[in-house]
């Protein structure tokens, strides 16, 4: 799909991201429908605060690595978009995506990123594996 096919739920005439990219460089694009990006960031800002949802993951996530929770919600309120536009196109209710399991290799790096953090604070942990009672 082209950027300005009427297929696509976030062409320029919806919602405008040009305010909150990360790079110094602009797109040529025009400004998106005020009416849809109010309502699409406020709906975001309400996703978002729901604990066990994957938005409210992928905001943190966001809000970590870019450092700015505006930026954050605008890419939350792009992909309740496009969630929107699923759902409404294919006539189907909207299912969560499952949480993935970290691989041992991730949730080792996790461990020894957390060891460090408190080594930081001037606390030493010896760490003990728990086992399963199942």
């Amino acid at each position: 799909m082209t950027p300005d096919s009427p297929r696509n739920p976030i062409s320029t005439r919806e919602i405008s991201l040009d305010d909150y990219r990360t790079s110094d460089r602009k797109a040529a694009t025009r400004k998106g429908n005020p009416y849809v990006c109010t309502t699409m960031v406020e709906c975001a800002g309400a996703a978002v605060l729901k604990k066990e949802c994957h938005l409210g993951q992928k905001y943190k996530h966001l809000c970590a690595r870019t450092g700015s929770k505006m930026k954050a919600r605008m890419a939350i309120a792009r992909k309740l978009l496009v969630i929107v536009y699923h759902v409404l196109g294919n006539l189907e209710p909207y299912r969560e995506p499952e949480a993935r399991q970290p691989s041992p290799r991730n949730k080792q790096k996790s461990i020894q990123r957390h060891l460090r953090e408190l080594q930081k604070l001037g606390l030493n942990i010896q760490i003990t594996e728990i086992e399963n009672a199942s």
